[in-house]
């Protein structure tokens, strides 16, 4: 399990959908938005993932238990799955507004674990790893 922080997207869209040089006031500019904590879990033998965003860090009332700092492959699978989940999902797209991107949320997760092909299994999605 992981938890990946992403800025959240202000209404209207940000610099990814307007350019860095918009006409924004410098008040609008420095307007403190707040993130998303997307909260991920990746089963270690199937590769299937569940992800929520939730409003803080803190969430699913679980013991925290850290890696060891600098060592990201200790918890390498979710650690690629955050990597993919930003570059798939968060990114991949122009979002106009926050909750545009937070629905989109469910649909790229179905498709990554029924249609997605994953080497590391053999070319085939995770569902096809459940009996």
């Amino acid at each position: 399990m992981d938890v990946k922080k992403i800025g959240k997207i202000p209404d209207g869209g940000g610099w990814k959908a307007h350019g860095r040089q918009m006409g924004r006031t410098g008040a609008q500019k420095r307007a403190k938005i707040g993130f998303d904590y997307v909260h991920s879990l990746v089963d270690d033998h199937c590769r299937l993932a569940y992800s929520e965003i939730l409003p803080d860090e803190k969430g699913l009332n679980a013991k925290h238990v850290f890696i060891r700092p600098h060592c990201p492959w200790q918890n390498g699978k979710v650690e690629r799955y955050n990597r993919t989940l930003q570059v798939e999902w968060a990114y991949r797209q122009v979002f106009l507004t926050n909750a545009e991107r937070s629905n989109a949320l469910a649909p790229w997760l179905e498709f990554y674990n029924t249609g997605r092909r994953h080497s590391a299994i053999g070319g085939l999605p995770p569902i096809s790893r459940l009996s």
